[in-house]
């Protein structure tokens, strides 16, 4: 993303924007496509179980995995989990969380 900041993770995402259409069904039917919450309804996504998924490393100071890697969290408002986090989360981030997991170490 250009507006990537390190110091703080912000912008940490990309989309991308395909020349042709991919029929996902056809790929693999397990794929979907994102859905992101409308600005004028920011909360119409919170408290709904997503799938985080990237090649960052399993422990913390270790090497990356060699294949994608998933899990399954649940999304809360910017405002709770600047409770956590203690106002590290910028309005271009998602939050989301499950006890016993992490899409990050």
């Amino acid at each position: 993303h250009p507006s990537y900041n390190s110091a703080g993770q912000d912008n940490d995402f990309s989309l991308l924007e395909l020349a042709t259409p991919v029929d996902l069904e056809s790929v693999d039917p397990d794929i979907r496509p994102v859905c992101l919450p409308s600005t004028s309804n920011p909360s119409q996504y919170e408290g709904v179980p997503s799938i985080v998924s990237g090649w960052g490393a399993i422990l913390s100071g270790g090497s990356q995995p060699d294949a994608l890697r998933d899990v399954i969290v649940t999304t809360m408002s910017n405002s709770q989990c600047n409770e956590y986090y203690e106002g590290g989360i910028f309005g271009s981030m998602i939050c989301a969380s499950s006890p016993g997991k992490d899409s990050c170490q």
